[in-house]
């Protein structure tokens, strides 16, 4: 599960940082590989844990398959942050999703209000600015969210680790 998730989503970070919202196409490569191995993992765990289904907190081809719907919003997210395709409507669902996700992971994992929060305005403006350079916030918001990812992620793999497959 890690090494299907990680390399993408240090590309997330990678490419906003370094090329300053300018989407390379090793950026591109990276959620096509990501694609194909995260098909490769709800095959997986499809075959392995069939009567996990429906059972809170362990995981089966439902939620790998939600992870991957972030997944593919945060690509989205930045993929469509240039000209006038950051106004759609279809990047507002995925910003959307992704603030519901960030925002569920937030009231389970933190109950106190000293969490940080992902602040996606932050990030929006910087994407929207001409010239860019190295911000702090926009930074650490940037980390912000894909720690929410990587939480979820070893959620996941624990709930796995827990779990007795089908052999």
């Amino acid at each position: 599960m890690s090494a299907a998730a990680s390399p993408f989503l240090a590309a997330n970070l990678a490419n906003e940082l370094a090329y300053n919202g300018n989407v390379p196409r090793s950026y591109d490569l990276a959620y096509e590989q990501w694609l194909s191995r995260s098909g490769e993992v709800q095959a997986q765990l499809q075959t392995y844990f069939p009567d996990a289904r429906g059972i809170p907190g362990v995981p089966n081809g439902g939620e790998w398959s939600s992870f991957s719907f972030r997944m593919r919003d945060l690509y989205y997210f930045f993929r469509l942050s240039r000209g006038k395709v950051r106004a759609s409507d279809t990047r507002a669902n995925y910003v959307g999703r992704l603030e519901e996700f960030v925002t569920a992971r937030h009231q389970r994992d933190c109950p106190n209000e000293f969490c940080e929060v992902v602040d996606f305005r932050s990030i929006d403006r910087w994407l929207a600015a001409p010239r860019r350079s190295f911000d702090d916030v926009v930074n650490f918001n940037l980390e912000e969210l894909i720690n929410v990812f990587k939480v979820d992620l070893y959620d996941l793999e624990e709930a796995v680790l827990r779990t007795s497959p089908r052999l």
